[in-house]
């Protein structure tokens, strides 16, 4: 079976290596300037003679500025210059004036900083890389990952022999492209199980996945509440018509948590209006509980869409009693008003669950 590119992921000021490196900014590796040169530090794939096939990276390059990428690979951590030998790691890390010039023997490839190129000519255990940019202005050049993937092995391998003594190597480089865009679906495959997940898919799919649930009303809700109700439906299904899940969906809709009185509690003489709410209004009858929003901000369209989400997951017996006390903003209803949510434009279909 054919070895899987292994690979780095580099996504952290620390992956580099480098005290003088790059800055970190809200999740974002950048490098200011209008001429920096830059050494990252070594990776090891612990493997003699690995071919270093691709960088991929997710960045984002100003237009007047130039990014110019030199790729390093050797079998050895040592090289030698003159008399002397060098360790490759300390000298990366050193402020050596000659340290181009000492490192030119393991120099392999010189290119562009693309956001996705092949580096086959790279091999030997270890790599590391060079930056170098400059800009005409004080423009940044940002990085959130990049990859750097390695493999022991070639496709050309799977050619015969004849094929396999190509000098200058494009034939290889040449198959390259095909090996990385299979790689690449593979990989898709591998995780595609992801994007049925509620935290992983994309936004388009979402809507699909809550059609699985037939989940309604999908403009009414922003994508993160999507994302919330579809990663927890099978729990909000199996205790729909209770108390806990009309909290739950008030407060996620409303993003305030109301105050929900039933009937039994007509009784209790702990319980606490607001100033603006009477008793016969919270207590019709045992058919009907109330739900009672204090401070909030809702418009009488809003107001509408929410009698409708509770029809969707109140009791198919009850009445939901609305009440809403110190709005700001009354176009449409009065403060402290009673609204049953159970009219005729409520007996629509539900714009939650539909059953």
């Amino acid at each position: 079976m054919r070895q899987k590119a292994r690979f780095f992921i580099l996504n952290k000021k620390e992956d580099f290596g480098r005290k003088k490196g790059p800055d970190w900014e809200n999740g974002e590796l950048f490098w200011k300037g209008n001429a920096v040169s830059y050494y990252s530090r070594v990776f090891d794939s612990l493997q003699k003679g690995t071919i270093w096939h691709r960088i991929s990276a997710d960045t984002v390059i100003p237009n007047n500025m130039i990014c110019n990428m030199t790729v390093y690979s050797s079998d050895l951590d040592m090289v030698s210059y003159g008399t002397k030998v060098y360790s490759v790691k300390e000298l990366l890390l050193s402020d050596n004036d000659d340290k181009d010039i000492i490192l030119s023997g393991c120099e392999m490839l010189k290119c562009r900083l693309e956001k996705d190129f092949l580096i086959g000519a790279a091999r030997g255990r270890y790599m590391w890389f060079k930056l170098e940019i400059y800009s005409s202005s004080d423009n940044r050049l940002r990085l959130n990952k990049m990859r750097i993937e390695f493999s022991s092995d070639s496709w050309i391998k799977f050619l015969p022999e004849v094929y396999r003594n190509d000098e200058d190597g494009f034939l290889e480089r040449y198959l390259g492209i095909f090996q990385s865009i299979y790689e690449d679906n593979e990989r898709k495959i591998e995780k595609s199980f992801l994007t049925y997940t509620a935290e992983n898919c994309d936004d388009e799919f979402l809507n699909w996945l809550c059609s699985w649930y037939c989940i309604q009303g999908k403009n009414l809700w922003s994508l993160a509440q999507l994302r919330y109700i579809l990663k927890n439906a099978y729990r909000i299904y199996s205790l729909i018509g209770t108390r806990a899940v009309t909290e739950e969906i008030s407060e996620l809709y409303l993003g305030e948590k109301p105050l929900i009185i039933e009937y039994y509690q007509k009784d209790d003489k702990t319980l606490v209006l607001p100033k603006e709410v009477k008793r016969e209004q919270v207590f019709i009858n045992p058919y009907v509980f109330s739900v009672i929003i204090k401070g909030s901000n809702i418009s009488s369209a809003e107001l509408g869409n929410y009698k409708k989400i509770l029809d969707s997951i109140k009791p198919v017996h009850m009445q939901a009693n609305i009440i809403v006390t110190q709005n700001k903003r009354t176009d449409g209803f009065v403060i402290g008003s009673t609204v049953l949510s159970d009219d005729e434009n409520s007996r629509e279909a539900p714009v939650l669950f539909e059953i």
